[in-house]
Formats: structure tokens, C-alpha cells, sequence
């Protein structure tokens, strides 16, 4: 499973989005951010059925459709060639320990971490860096 935390226009973590660690074993989590605040929608209600909304089952589609795309370029990508290859190709904010909610004190400019996992979804980045691997293969 592949934790999804949300970010707002700025790349700051949005305040519902999840953060972790994981309780009892300490694992981070999220493992990656997408945008997931302030997202125009589909809704239910109202008449026009489109509002703007926030939080993390907004940014989780943005994954979603990345992976589709992954797999779309490289059918036989596995789990963990999909959660690397997201992993290493997010974008790293400078962060400050302000930013990292749920971190040690003073801890900053890490990553992973668990307010942003590896960082914010770059499909673009990760295509690229499939598409060179298959060139060096």
C-alpha cells in the first residue's frame, strides 16, 4: 500500500492531510504528497455537481493516475519498481522543522519524512527516468 499525503498550490502540507508514523512500528508514512487541497471536483451536491475540495482522497487519485501511466510505459513494472521509482523522482521542498509536524525537534531538510513521505508527485520526472532506464537496458 502506498501512503498519499496531501499539498497545497505552495507544496505545504495541507492540515488534513495524514501524517505518521505508523503506531507501534514506527514506519513513515506518507510515502509520497500530491496536490490535494483546493482541487475542483465532482460533487453530489449543488447544482453545477463541482465544488472546490480538499484532502487526501483528492491527491490519492494523482497517484493513481501516475501509476496508471507508469504501467501504461513499462507493463511489467512490479510494486516495488512503482514505489521507487515514485520515491526517486518527487520533488524535495526545502523544508524547515516548522514544516515537519510530526517529526523529532530539530529535524529538518530530511527525507523521507512523515509529513511528506519521499516528496511531492513528479510524473513528468518519473516517466523520464523509465523511459532513460529502458534506453540503458
Amino acid at each position: 500500500m502506498i501512503g498519499v499525503g496531501s499539498t497545497d498550490s505552495r507544496d505545504s502540507t495541507g492540515g488534513t492531510s495524514s501524517r505518521g508514523p505508523v503506531i507501534n512500528t514506527g514506519l513513515i508514512k506518507p510515502d509520497i504528497s500530491a496536490p490535494g487541497l483546493g482541487i475542483f471536483s465532482s460533487s453530489h451536491v449543488g447544482p453545477s455537481k463541482y465544488q472546490v475540495r480538499s484532502g487526501t482522497s483528492l491527491a490519492a487519485p494523482h497517484v493513481a493516475g501516475a501509476i496508471a501511466l507508469m504501467l501504461e510505459a513499462n507493463p511489467s513494472l512490479t510494486f516495488v519498481d512503482i514505489l521507487w521509482n515514485l520515491s526517486i523522482s518527487a520533488d524535495r521542498r526545502n523544508v524547515t522543522s516548522g514544516d515537519l509536524k510530526c517529526e523529532r525537534p530539530g529535524r529538518t531538510q530530511n527525507y523521507p519524512n512523515n509529513d511528506y513521505g519521499y516528496g511531492r508527485l513528479n510524473i513528468r520526472k518519473t516517466i523520464e527516468g523509465l523511459k532513460l532506464e529502458e534506453t540503458l537496458n
